[in-house]
């Protein structure tokens, strides 16, 4: 009977992985990010002790859905009484591990300070869940999220820090309301020199589709193709988001008009003229 030997055993003699520990930590990151669901059903089986099994199908069951197009954030009546700290950058910091679980699994709200995404530490106390500013006003405002610095605050007294810490925070926020309302996960995009990634599932299971742009100021050309280069080389089209009544825009009366930017290529605009007109011929 043939022995079967694992393929890094028979790798490891013709490749001294040992002088190269950055291919090590490559490979158990993918080993890592395979585990993901399993991490978080872990977390929200330890911290609400719900069966682990149950918790497995229910995560299960949203990543099918995500797949077939019809992923929805979970319901945020449900996430109540989470104390939060203001910094004074304007983030805003969660240290109990219920509240980090329960948080990060009902949407994707916020990033673990040990690591990219799921805040696997959590457990042990090791590891803080931040939330950018316009995460914790969205989560105030929908009745789950306390803020504290020092004594309890009010959305108002918050929202003077974070217009102060941010000048473009009003129109920001409408921006990532707008987007967070329609069944997006908005995250930050200062990576790729935009404001917000857009992703219709879960960022651990599939990559953002659009970079935004919040426009307060007119753009110059320059740096509108700039901006739209980068996002074209990571697979993400552009959109530049404009926000009208943005000195009140905390309230419903604050409209947001997108606009999605496209490279014009002469040639696929004259295939797809020929088309039209050979469909309207027939």
């Amino acid at each position: 009977m043939r022995q079967v030997v694992p393929l890094y055993s028979r790798l490891s003699h013709c490749f001294p992985f040992h002088k190269f520990p950055i291919f090590l930590v490559l490979m158990v990151d993918i080993k890592r990010n395979t585990k993901i669901l399993d991490l978080k059903a872990r977390v929200l089986s330890e911290c609400e002790q719900v069966p682990f099994s149950q918790i497995t199908a229910n995560v299960r069951e949203k990543r099918s859905q995500k797949k077939s197009g019809h992923y929805r954030s979970s319901s945020l009546s449900d996430l109540r009484n989470i104390k939060g700290d203001l910094q004074a950058n304007g983030d805003v910091v969660i240290f109990n591990p219920h509240d980090i679980a329960r948080v990060y699994t009902s949407g994707c709200y916020g990033k673990g300070t040990l690591s990219r995404g799921v805040p696997y530490e959590c457990l042990d106390g090791t590891e803080q869940l931040v939330l950018l500013a316009v995460e914790a006003c969205y989560l105030v405002q929908n009745g789950c999220l306390q803020l504290h610095q020092g004594n309890m605050l009010t959305l108002d007294d918050a929202w003077d820090v974070w217009v102060k810490c941010d000048t473009e925070f009003r129109e920001k926020y409408a921006v990532y309301k707008y987007f967070r309302d329609k069944g997006y996960v908005v995250r930050s995009a200062v990576k790729y020199g935009g404001d917000f990634l857009l992703y219709t599932g879960d960022p651990n299971s599939c990559h953002a589709a659009y970079v935004t742009k919040v426009v307060t100021k007119p753009l110059q050309w320059t740096a509108v193709n700039a901006l739209r280069r980068v996002s074209e080389s990571v697979a993400k089209e552009t959109v530049l988001c404009y926000v009208s009544n943005s000195e009140n825009s905390n309230s419903p009366d604050a409209t947001v008009t997108t606009v999605l930017l496209k490279r014009w290529i002469p040639e696929r605009e004259r295939e797809l003229t020929d088309k039209k007109i050979e469909s309207t011929d027939k």
